[in-house]
């Protein structure tokens, strides 16, 4: 599987880290705009996601409230 790492940095706390994610998955897909979630404590104590163009720019990302979940 072919992976692309990414530099992500979180818009709440500034957290950044560098991660993997199988390139093929958001290529092949039918929508021009792949979500991906970050649970927490991948890259920091929140829940987001963010959005991901075919190709292979971010978007926008996105807070997921816990209590919004629950």
């Amino acid at each position: 599987m072919t992976t692309i790492k990414l530099n992500i940095i979180f818009h709440i706390c500034r957290a950044e880290k560098i991660l993997p994610f199988p390139i093929t998955s958001i290529l092949e897909r039918k929508h021009k705009i792949t979500p991906i979630f970050i649970d927490e404590g991948l890259l920091c104590n929140h829940q987001f996601q963010f959005l991901i163009s075919k190709d292979l720019k971010i978007q926008r990302s996105q807070n997921i409230d816990q209590d919004e979940i629950n």
